[in-house]
């Protein structure tokens, strides 16, 4: 045991990253393969029983996922295997965008890892969305790589362009709310493409790609007559409920840790973007809830439809607390105590 314990202790803070992950991922593959299928889910498996370019409400990457799992395992698990999958790399991708530089004062340190291994597991969100096989999984996955690519896009890393023209392409095929991932991250520096305006066309370029990846689907939509634009932009509209803006407000406070809630205010105030990509993962909270707390009035909102904005959190306190030594001590201890909650919902 010594051993074991002294070995990690002369990990990095990359494999300290990968380490929590594997284990993460573990976790959420015994129990995919040992819990019974959501309706949702069940609902995916039919879509992946006949593979098309689109469906009634969602585009064809959860179909695919569900239907390539299906061919490596069988039942519960063969659903949901490459759901589970995805989030130990989505976290790990995150990692490398947000980690700190590699210049001698700020290197991550193991504690670093840790830091944010405890931080993305205090997350409720992440725990249910990281095993049920739905959209939600491939969108996370997609925006990680975005976000990557992004980076790059701005320091004119060669074929960025291309490679974040494909994401874009394969994020728009996984759910409809990809469009905001884009859609924010260009607001938030609008600014940087006016003083870059070079890149304004490599952007374009991009969009090419990218619309090149989804025509196929949008044939498809085309040919039934847009039913799921229909869907979404209309037909799933309701008269104006007041319970609906309560319980989104509740929900959202629950899924993203109420526990880190004075954190994050302060972490808002005092963490500066520095980057394109910084100043778009300050934006992605925002944003995201001011945009579904607005579709509220018209309807009842799922407060997964906001998780993207899970990474600008997990930055902002990441960012925060690694430099405030009784933030990280608070952090850790909450952290420790939201697992205990979550393993108790886990057996329950």
């Amino acid at each position: 045991m010594q051993k074991i314990i002294d070995r990690y202790m002369q990990l990095t803070a990359n494999q300290v990253v990968a380490v929590w992950l594997a284990l993460w991922w573990v976790v959420n593959l015994v129990v995919a393969g040992a819990s019974e299928l959501a309706n949702d889910e069940a609902y995916y498996h039919i879509f992946a029983q006949n593979l098309a370019w689109g469906y009634f409400d969602h585009p064809p990457m959860t179909a695919l996922l569900v239907w390539l799992g299906e061919h490596i395992f069988s039942g519960e698990l063969g659903v949901r295997f490459f759901f589970t999958l995805l989030q130990p790399i989505y976290l790990y991708i995150f990692w490398r965008v947000i980690q700190p530089s590699d210049a001698a004062s700020q290197k991550p340190s193991r504690q670093d890892g840790e830091l944010y291994a405890m931080i993305t597991a205090s997350m409720f969100i992440l725990h249910l969305y990281g095993l049920v096989a739905v959209p939600d999984g491939p969108l996370m996955f997609f925006t990680a790589i975005f976000l990557l690519l992004f980076k790059r896009f701005t320091e004119s890393k060669p074929w960025s362009w291309l490679m974040m023209g494909i994401t874009l392409g394969l994020l728009a095929l996984s759910k409809y709310h990809g469009a905001l991932v884009l859609i924010f991250a260009l607001l938030a520096n609008i600014k940087w493409f006016i003083k870059n305006p070079r890149k304004i066309g490599e952007l374009a370029a991009s969009g090419v790609v990218a619309l090149a990846i989804i025509t196929p689907h949008l044939l498809w939509q085309h040919d039934h007559d847009w039913v799921s634009f229909s869907y979404h932009l209309s037909d799933r509209n309701g008269a104006f409920e007041l319970e609906n803006i309560t319980d989104y407000l509740v929900n959202i406070l629950v899924v993203f840790s109420p526990f880190f809630l004075p954190l994050w205010v302060q972490a808002m105030r005092k963490v500066k973007a520095t980057s394109a990509v910084t100043r778009t993962l300050k934006l992605y909270p925002a944003a995201f809830f001011i945009f579904f707390g607005l579709s509220a009035v018209r309807g009842y909102v799922q407060p997964q439809w906001t998780i993207v904005s899970v990474f600008g959190f997990i930055w902002l306190l990441f960012e925060y607390a690694r430099r405030h030594n009784r933030t990280r001590h608070y952090v850790m201890r909450m952290g420790w105590i939201t697992l205990a909650l979550i393993f108790i919902v886990r057996i329950a």
